[in-house]
């Protein structure tokens, strides 16, 4: 009797185990299987086209998920209006920025019917309207003043600009500062440029200090600066005269009014006895 030989054993249960696995299905096999991949496409493609049909519906008004169309929309035509033509003012430049008529110079009570373009009219607060017109060319050490826009008077031939030159000192008896002098100009039709000098510095200034500016105004300068201003120093000076005014370049030397009293020169005065 021949001897089992293990190793030849193990072989053919694989080659049996491998030939199984590896053989090709057959015919029938392979028809079974596309059967059943088509069926799955069919099924995937019915749930994609029951979602569409939900999305669809979700957008959709609520009141269409019952069948009902809405309501169809109506355009609103606006109530006519009252024709107010007719009671704008005929002449548009006879009044000004507020549609109250500009009365013409020398009208007295403003009754005349006789009327300006706004921009020719003198503002309440003396500055004029806007950027025009506007004094040009001045600086501190004086020079030639004329008119900006150039044309300004060919439009507004009675017009009458009107800038001063300001200076303020130190008053040893009221321990403040206070208007010194006032030099006023005016550029017209006939004169629509001036040669102004540099201004003359007021008594004490080497001491105590000096101030000066040119204002477009119709009104005064103030007659004062308050020792608030004088302690905010150059800016707060301009500050307070652009509120009534236009302000061309200014000169200002002041200390605080604390240091300038303290100046032997510049603070209160020293009483002298009479005995």
């Amino acid at each position: 009797m021949a001897e089992r030989d293990p190793l030849q054993e193990r072989f053919e249960a694989f080659r049996t185990h491998s030939v199984r696995t590896a053989r090709p299905p057959g015919l029938p096999a392979i028809e079974l299987t596309l059967r059943r991949r088509r069926r799955r496409r069919r099924a995937w493609s019915a749930v994609g086209a029951a979602a569409a049909v939900l999305v669809a519906l979700v957008a959709l008004p609520p009141r269409w998920h019952d069948g009902v169309q809405p309501d169809p929309v109506t355009s609103v035509t606006p109530a006519p209006t009252a024709d107010t033509s007719s009671a704008a003012p005929s002449n548009p430049a006879a009044t000004g920025s507020s549609g109250l008529p500009v009365a013409a110079p020398g009208s007295g009570t403003g009754s005349s019917t006789t009327t300006r373009p706004a921009s020719c009219a003198t503002p309440p607060n003396g500055v004029p309207v806007h950027d025009e017109p506007l004094i040009n060319g001045y600086t501190l050490t004086g020079g030639t003043v004329s008119v900006s826009p150039p044309t300004f008077f060919d439009r507004c031939p009675d017009y009458r600009l009107r800038f001063i030159e300001v200076v303020y000192g130190w008053s040893v008896p009221r321990q403040q500062i206070v208007l010194v002098q006032t030099i006023e100009h005016y550029l017209t039709q006939a004169t629509p440029s001036i040669t102004v000098p540099r201004y003359t510095s007021p008594p004490n200034a080497r001491f105590c200090g000096e101030a000066y500016v040119v204002l477009q105004t119709t009104r005064p300068a103030p007659a004062m600066i308050p020792v608030s201003v004088q302690d905010g120093g150059s800016t707060a000076f301009y500050q307070y005269v652009q509120k009534t005014a236009i302000a061309l370049p200014d000169f200002w030397t002041f200390e605080s009014h604390t240091e300038t009293v303290s100046i032997p020169q510049c603070g209160p005065p020293v009483a002298t006895s009479t005995g």
